[in-house]
């Protein structure tokens, strides 16, 4: 997360609105879509099916612990309102609230019991309820595989022109090329812009702005935005994506900066998505083998014990192992970097900082730096690549409080900790996915 993006390459695509197919357009014609601009809209994918919130309710009387085990209140009463609510306070009362909210969880098929993991049998049944279960690829020759977790987002906005927000702008740290996120009921606006990364290669997207937008000094990678209204105060340009009842949105949310808004659903009705990760090597940005090798490299030379057996086709069995990727996912919020930094850059000053608390480590890779004029930046300690958690040492009352009760280091982005050396600065508990020991973060 830098302060500057970098300008577009005159070669770059340049973008005004995410292209909607219909469900009977060639599956192939979607998917090169998908593949120059990695999102793209599926309209009307399956008709006459039945799934809402008495499925989640019935996932949630057979197995609690499954949902509550990953569960997230994104949103509260028009308020960021992250923290450890339980799913039975929504989904296990005879009558789901009314109101406005917004909550996601992640069904898994292995989940921790006691000292080991077991395969859910509601997992099963859930994921027999599911409307799809992949992409209608049917008789295209596209190589796509599929991940067990299933990523489940539902909300409510019983208040008339407003938009509940849920988690701030935000990219994932995730391994995948991609996911498909199935609007089962309802309807969710996506605002999105490119991420300033090297995987889109020599023909980076580029995009005007598609909603309402003000400029605001000062802040470049941020978003500022009105939870209630549309309004987003940075001047960047975004493009707004509107998926309703029936729809599928493919995107790699590796690569596009986003934000989800719940738009008025009534007193009576939800808004309810649920999305699948998947691999499929074709569908790849140019960039993206590149920095996959790079990582690998990097990961063996760090390896003393592996590092004489570190050889090309060692990198490629790496990346075949990432399809096999591990299915224990996390659901909290981490900052990490998404673009390569030098040591002693600019991460981002302290006005523009997110809204999340810095994760502690005793090995911190920034440090926050007070300015001639007063204010505070973060400044990067050591190189960084793209994906490296970014970290601060724990303060003095921190290690003064900690203990040796076998408390894990933080570098993997664990979001505990205290407010941190900024004053002003916002603890959000999650994150893109709450920070347990999983890369594979992400969130609406």
């Amino acid at each position: 997360m830098s302060l500057k993006r970098s300008s577009t390459d005159s070669n770059g695509i340049s973008l005004s609105k995410v292209k909607k197919f219909m469900c009977d357009d060639p599956i192939e014609e979607v998917m090169d879509y998908f593949r120059k601009h990695q999102v793209v809209v599926i309209k009307n994918a399956i008709a006459g099916y039945s799934f809402g919130i008495n499925d989640i309710k019935a996932l949630h009387t057979e197995d609690p612990e499954l949902v509550d085990e990953t569960f997230s209140m994104e949103a509260k009463k028009g308020e960021l309102g992250w923290g450890s609510h339980s799913s039975s306070d929504l989904f296990g009362k005879e009558a789901v609230k009314n109101g406005q909210w917004y909550a996601s969880f992640i069904a898994q098929k292995k989940v921790p019991r006691g000292p080991d993991d077991i395969i859910s049998t509601a997992y099963g049944s859930f994921k027999k309820r599911l409307p799809l279960t992949t992409l209608p690829t049917e008789g295209s020759r596209l190589k796509i595989k599929y991940t067990e977790p299933i990523w489940v987002f539902v909300g409510q906005n019983d208040q008339k022109d407003s938009f509940l927000q849920g988690r701030p702008e935000h990219i994932d740290s995730v391994h995948h090329d991609g996911t498909w996120h199935f609007q089962s009921s309802g309807s969710k606006v996506w605002y999105i812009r490119p991420a300033d990364t090297k995987e889109w290669g020599d023909k980076p997207v580029q995009v005007s702005a598609d909603g309402p937008s003000k400029k605001r000094k000062g802040s470049e990678t941020v978003a500022k935005a009105d939870p209630s209204s549309e309004t987003f105060t940075d001047g960047l340009g975004r493009l707004k994506v509107v998926v309703e009842k029936g729809d599928i949105l493919i995107i790699n949310t590796r690569v596009w900066w986003h934000q989800t808004r719940i738009p008025y659903t009534g007193p009576k009705d939800y808004s309810i998505s649920y999305a699948i990760d998947f691999f499929a090597k074709d569908l790849c940005l140019p960039g993206k083998k590149e920095i996959d090798e790079s990582k690998s490299k990097m990961e063996k030379s760090n390896k003393s014990n592996k590092s004489a057996v570190a050889t090309k086709g060692a990198v490629g069995d790496a990346a075949e192992n990432d399809e096999e990727e591990v299915q224990e996912y996390s659901n909290i919020d981490g900052l990490y970097a998404s673009k390569a930094l030098k040591s002693g850059d600019v991460v981002f000053y302290e006005a523009e900082l997110p809204d999340c608390a810095l994760p502690r480590s005793d090995d911190p890779t920034c440090e926050i730096v007070w300015l001639e004029d007063g204010t505070g930046a973060l400044f990067a300690l050591k190189d960084l690549a793209v994906g490296d958690w970014l970290t601060v040492a724990p303060s003095d009352d921190e290690e003064s409080d900690g203990s040796d009760d076998g408390e894990e280091d933080s570098n993997e982005g664990s979001e505990e900790g205290s407010e941190g050396d900024w004053e002003e600065e916002e603890c959000c508990e999650e994150g893109s996915g709450e920070e347990e020991e999983s890369e594979n973060e992400k969130e609406e």
